[in-house]
């Protein structure tokens, strides 16, 4: 497996990163479509892709420019049949490292409450849990977001 980082993906990549989110994601109203994606290629979001051969296996978006002191991780997925295989870790740890090469003190993450799988995996990782957000209240199946943080 190989990482890629780039701020400009392919519409290749774009499209690959959304199937991945589309079958990995455990809450079907908030993964993210291929719109999603390419609304985020303005330049300054740094994507980081988990490749094998022409294949994706994972992806991870980084804001770098979130705050003064914190990049954000916009969003990691990695293909199911991909998971358990140290793929998550590897792209969060290249989102760390882009974090400190953006000069920033912190990344910072949310992930729903309901997600226990994501929370255990960002615990180990070292992200403590700074705080709690309310999402659309008309979606009860992912319940309150879960903000997280490392400092690096």
């Amino acid at each position: 497996m190989k990482l890629k980082q780039t701020t400009t993906p392919t519409k290749i990549e774009l499209q690959a990163m959304a199937t991945i989110a589309k079958t990995a994601y455990p809450f079907p109203r908030y993964r993210w479509n291929l719109r999603d994606y390419e609304k985020r290629v303005d330049g300054t979001n740094i994507f980081i892709l988990a490749r094998k051969g022409n294949g994706i296996l994972g992806e991870a978006v980084v804001n770098p420019k979130h705050s003064k002191h914190a990049a954000f991780l916009e969003d990691i997925q990695v293909r199911k049949d991909a998971q358990g295989k140290g793929i998550g870790k590897a792209l969060l740890h290249a989102a760390e490292r882009a974090t400190k090469k953006a000069r920033k003190k912190y990344l910072q993450l949310d992930t729903f409450q309901r997600n226990r799988r994501a929370i255990a995996f960002y615990t180990l990782q070292g992200f403590n849990i700074t705080g709690l957000m309310e999402t659309d209240t008309r979606v009860s199946e992912a319940g309150l977001r879960i903000i997280m943080q490392k400092e690096l």
